[in-house]
């Protein structure tokens, strides 16, 4: 089997294992608000196209698991062309669960596509306290000021270079690390309810610039039980000229792995 059958392969595996995934989001009625699954997905099939997908969605669920998906996908296969694809998840815990296992992929593969560039950016927040939450309107402001900020980036991006955006998101990830942080609250401060706490972050970055390579096998790692306190820690971007990116729920030292054309 060829290297580009190969990718061809594993890019369709993986997009079908998300497509999959997409009807969950329905599947427990304790889950509010944005979908279980988000995805952004953007293919450059032809000569000088040029495409971008954002997804960025504020999720709460209430339910004992916590498995939520976030993923980004950019693919190219032309030539002079470019694919950008950059998803945000915020998934609020309004429980106590029994198990986590959240997941955030990015995916970036320049298929034999000579001057071409493929980025993909995934960003995943969780966090809970164990009771019932909620943003004050201060928080909910900014969250909405930063969602308007990122649809911007669909009419701005062709003049914007990776590194601009790659700057750009990171930007967007710090201010919701400090309204998590700081415009988060119990909604009944008489009831505490359980110590718990949860708080989990995990960016994945792949960016694509070479004619042909082959993509890893995404690997999900299991996180650590949750049960003491997890202050937030954050994880530098992870560049490879592209590579699957290990799903990684808890956050770890970041790794940097380059190929020439």
């Amino acid at each position: 089997m060829t290297v580009t059958a190969r990718i061809r392969i594993l890019l369709l595996a993986l997009l079908a294992v998300l497509t999959l995934a997409a009807p969950l989001a329905v599947a427990q009625s304790n889950d509010t608000h944005g979908p279980k699954d988000n995805k952004a997905e953007a293919v450059a099939s032809g000569a000088g196209d040029s495409v971008i997908d954002l997804a960025f969605s504020v999720r709460e669920n209430a339910s004992e698991v916590i498995d939520e998906t976030n993923s980004a996908v950019a693919y190219a296969n032309c030539e002079a062309c470019r694919a950008v694809a950059i998803a945000f998840q915020i998934v609020i815990v309004q429980g106590d669960p029994n198990t986590v296992t959240p997941t955030n992929v990015a995916v970036a593969v320049n298929n034999e596509c000579p001057g071409c560039s493929t980025l993909a950016i995934a960003y995943q927040f969780v966090v809970g306290r164990g009771e019932p939450v909620e943003f004050t309107p201060q928080g909910l402001a900014r969250l909405e000021k930063i969602r308007k900020d990122f649809a911007k980036l669909e009419g701005e991006y062709a003049n914007l270079t990776n590194e601009q955006i790659l700057a750009r998101t990171d930007a967007y990830a710090a201010e919701i690390r400090d309204i998590l942080a700081t415009e988060l609250v119990p909604i009944d401060r008489t009831s505490r309810g359980s110590d718990k706490r949860i708080d989990r972050e995990d960016k994945a970055d792949d960016t694509g610039e070479v004619t042909t390579t082959t993509p890893a096998q995404p690997a999900p790692t299991e996180p650590p039980p949750v049960t003491p306190p997890t202050p937030p820690t954050e994880t530098a971007p992870t560049e490879t000229a592209p590579s699957g990116t290990v799903p990684n729920p808890q956050p770890t030292d970041p790794t940097t792995t380059t190929q020439a054309p």
